[in-house]
């Protein structure tokens, strides 16, 4: 490919990068201390425990209602719910704020496609799901005997992924702080997605997650693979003339959990594409084969990196005698990828098949 092409290319995949919606919104759920979490995991399903009032009179009062509106009625139905069964002595208007607030919330203001995380027993385990319904779940006879709400606030979950406490982004540790049944995290958005995804864009920033598996990280490794890569890529802007992508306006999250996280990102898209390219074709992610022969622009692409690694590494053995063969285009990997245990950039590979089919179907 000539430079041309290969910007062509990069300028195309960076402006397809999977992008975050400035609408979407993550909640924290709780589990009645772990014992709704098996509930909730096996049938794809989160909830609130509140059935003092039926789902007619909040769905009436909900969307007939400014929130403000919404809020009181549903106080003064709590209320009156209280009042007339003498269930709680200690009710408290505050309590009774809380509460009409936590179910204005889960009825309407959790939508498809938020992002919900909830915890099991002690939080050992933490389970991420994205809501498939904006509104109520229609219960399954089988489900209705299971659950024993009589006017259940459910909603249905694609349940995607879980990660023990231990091995949690610390940031989002203080999140578990709050108690209320359900809460909105939406300023953790950054930290929950790159516990998700390893290529994305929030905020109109670039993020290129690398997934660091070693129990124990040596601090020389891990900088010394910042330090290169940042080489790379800038050295790879040079020889193909990419003038707006620079490793200046890079910035770097470390998890220094271990295992952890290093999260690369920039507001350059074009830079942390550019880094993920370089890093996956360094760990033998990335081949030609992969990808349909139809198109010249990911296989390309693909072949340019790896022919740019190949030249530097014959410059630097033209100038360094010492350097063997063995300092060929893998030479960041044999030094860094088995001593951190970075696992494969899976992600972006599905991202460029993706965008290799797309290519090839009709227009």
């Amino acid at each position: 490919m000539n430079e041309l092409e290969i910007k062509d290319v990069i300028e195309q995949l960076s402006n397809n990068l999977f992008t975050i919606s400035e609408y979407k919104k993550y909640w924290l759920i709780r589990t009645q201390s772990g014992s709704l979490y098996d509930l909730f995991i096996d049938y794809k399903i989160v909830g609130l425990d509140h059935s003092e009032i039926k789902l007619s009179e909040i769905n009436d009062i909900c969307n007939e209602n400014n929130k403000k509106e919404s809020l009181e009625k549903l106080k003064q139905k709590l209320s009156n719910y209280y009042d007339k069964f003498d269930l709680d002595d200690d009710i408290t208007p505050r309590k009774l704020g809380l509460i009409a607030g936590q179910v204005y919330k889960f009825y309407k203001e959790l939508k498809k496609g938020d992002i919900v995380i909830i915890p099991s027993t002690n939080s050992e385990i933490i389970s991420f799901g994205e809501i498939t319904e904006g509104l109520i779940a229609e219960l399954k006879p089988e489900e209705k005997r299971v659950f024993d709400y009589d006017y259940p606030l459910l909603k249905r979950v694609k349940w995607i992924k879980e990660i023990r406490r231990d091995r949690l982004d610390p940031y989002l540790y203080k999140m578990f702080t709050n108690h209320q049944a359900i809460c909105d995290i939406s300023s953790y958005a950054e930290v929950i997605e790159r516990s998700l995804n390893d290529l994305f864009v929030i905020n109109d920033e670039a993020h290129n997650v690398i997934r660091v598996e070693a129990e124990v990280v040596k601090a020389k490794d891990l900088f010394g693979l910042g330090f290169e890569l940042l080489d790379l890529v800038d050295e790879f802007c040079n020889h193909y003339n990419i003038s707006d992508v620079s490793s200046d306006d890079f910035e770097v999250s470390v998890n220094i959990n271990s295992p952890g996280n290093v999260d690369l990102k920039s507001k350059t898209k074009k830079g942390i594409l550019i880094a993920s390219l370089i890093i996956a074709t360094m760990g033998g992610g990335l081949e030609y084969g992969d990808f349909s022969i139809k198109t010249n622009g990911i296989p390309g692409l693909i072949t340019s990196i790896s022919q740019f690694l190949d030249d530097r590494s014959q410059r630097i053995i033209s100038e360094n005698q010492a350097v063997t063969n063995d300092a060929m285009k893998k030479d960041i990997w044999n030094k860094y990828k088995n001593s951190l245990k970075i696992k494969d950039p899976e992600e972006l590979k599905d991202f460029l098949k993706q965008f290799d089919k797309n290519q090839d179907l009709p227009k």
